[in-house]
């Protein structure tokens, strides 16, 4: 081989290796960063993958992908959605304590949910901790866990499922539970129907931009409000000791 085929062999060699390096630093960086904030835990028993979060000692579930119909009045509207992680849990006020450095809630107990924080101050936690709040759809998708029920649990529930207020009962809690209370639903996570409502990101078509939405129900309200379908509303700034929140994070790709 005379030098100058051995320089183009060379030269193409040296493009080729560019390219690979490139394609394998575009798929592997996801990865990689996806490993830096997240240590890979046993499956559920309901055989999903879980993840703890290092920056927040949140435990995420990876829900899988999937598609759901969202009735809302008289509209339906179809969603596929990619596989993303969300919270196992409510946030604790532990966890929230650990990154905000204060405790608003009105029943306290580092593993109870935080609550009594605004729309706003969810937002915060997640901007510090490069998480997100939850889209509507996203919510109702990892609370529904393939259900298509009024309740992941079936067609009613009760209290021993889930932490609701119940007309003229005498067994009403008047209060939150510990995130880890109760049942979970299909796919392992915990109090998606009731204990305090979970503010959701983004801002649905229709609604003020003042307002945003929450959806779960709570310890105070009544078990139609707990539905997978239902949805709450108010203002982005008020914080109320039935509401509280679950993050979620999406893979880049």
């Amino acid at each position: 081989m005379n030098n100058k085929k051995r320089k183009i062999v060379i030269i193409t060699l040296i493009f080729a290796l560019l390219v690979v390096s490139s394609f394998a630093y575009y798929y592997l960086k996801p990865l990689i960063e996806f490993r830096s904030k997240f240590e890979a835990f046993p499956v559920n028993a309901q055989g999903l993958k879980e993840y703890r979060h290092r920056k927040t000692n949140i435990i995420f579930v990876q829900v899988p992908k999937g598609s759901f119909v969202q009735k809302f009045f008289l509209s339906k509207t179809v969603f596929h959605l990619e596989s993303f992680l969300i919270s196992k849990h409510e946030v604790s006020q532990k966890q929230w304590q650990a990154i905000m450095g204060s405790n608003p809630a009105e029943f306290k107990g580092e593993q109870f949910p935080i609550e009594n924080v605004s729309w706003e101050d969810c937002e915060d936690f997640c901007q510090r901790t490069g998480l997100s709040l939850p889209l509507h759809y996203q919510w109702e998708y990892a609370c529904r866990a393939g259900t298509t029920t009024p309740y992941s649990f079936g067609l009613s529930i009760t209290q021993d499922q889930v932490n609701f207020w119940k007309e003229l009962s005498f067994d009403n809690r008047d209060k939150t539970l510990p995130v880890d209370s109760l049942e979970p639903n299909p796919w392992g996570l915990y109090n998606m129907h009731g204990n305090v409502a979970e503010w959701c990101g983004g801002l649905p078509k229709g609604f003020s931009d003042k307002a945003r939405v929450y959806k779960g129900g709570s310890w105070s309200a009544e078990a139609k409000h707990a539905r997978s379908d239902s949805r709450g509303m108010s203002n982005l700034s008020l914080s109320e000791s039935s509401v509280g929140f679950r993050p979620v994070y999406l893979f880049d790709r």
